[in-house]
């Protein structure tokens, strides 16, 4: 539900993520294309799923752990903690992950599965340490994202805008597919176009 501002468009994310799990070991990778999309816009670029599967390895019979540490080797230092860290230095901030201390790692990989998870409650074991020491409503309230109206400033931009920043190497037809619905209002495609936006910046030397 991340990416998604109502019940449908979080229940298409979940069908398209889901039909093209196959592509990586069965994971349902957290990605904004799928391969089949990535193939069309940039029909030139090699295959790079592999890279999943050279990562995650297939050591791992239970899908859940292997998609945890996909998180771990790919989410988490591409992702999510290179926002932290290019924020927290912009502000003079020090930051601390104290999850990904390496001893707290390694106690946490051989804690099974169902201590972590059990049905749709997830950080099982955790929530159930922290609630010795904070109040119920602290520790079963719902996360709360950072999201930003990301559809509307780009409509505001407007997609003659949009297009002039996307790379040129983009496949024109497979763009379309992306910019028509969404200036059309039919579906929200802004984290992938925002994602271009990025990409077109990156290549073009104009940074992040």
């Amino acid at each position: 539900r991340y990416y998604a501002d109502s019940i449908i468009k979080s229940a298409r994310i979940f069908v398209d993520r889901a039909e093209s799990s196959h592509e990586s070991s069965g994971l349902m990778l957290n990605t904004i294309f799928s391969h089949q999309e990535v193939t069309a816009l940039f029909p030139d670029l090699p295959d790079g799923r592999g890279i999943v599967e050279e990562l995650v390895g297939q050591t791992h019979s239970e899908r859940t752990e292997a998609l945890m540490l996909a998180d771990r080797r790919l989410y988490l230092p591409d992702d999510i903690l290179v926002k932290v860290d290019r924020m927290s230095m912009k502000n003079s901030l020090e930051i601390r992950a104290p999850y990904l201390y390496p001893e707290i790692l390694r106690v946490s990989e051989n804690i099974p599965v169902s201590m972590k998870i059990k049905g749709i409650n997830l950080k099982y074991l955790l929530k159930k340490v922290a609630l010795r020491y904070l109040p119920s409503e602290i520790v079963h309230r719902k996360k709360h994202g950072f999201m930003v109206p990301m559809s509307q400033w780009l409509k505001k931009v407007g997609e003659r805008d949009v297009r002039n920043r996307v790379p040129s190497c983009v496949d024109p037809n497979a763009l379309n597919r992306i910019l028509k619905p969404h200036f059309s209002h039919r579906l929200d495609n802004s984290h992938k176009i925002f994602t271009l936006i990025m990409l077109g910046r990156y290549i073009n030397g104009q940074g992040l």
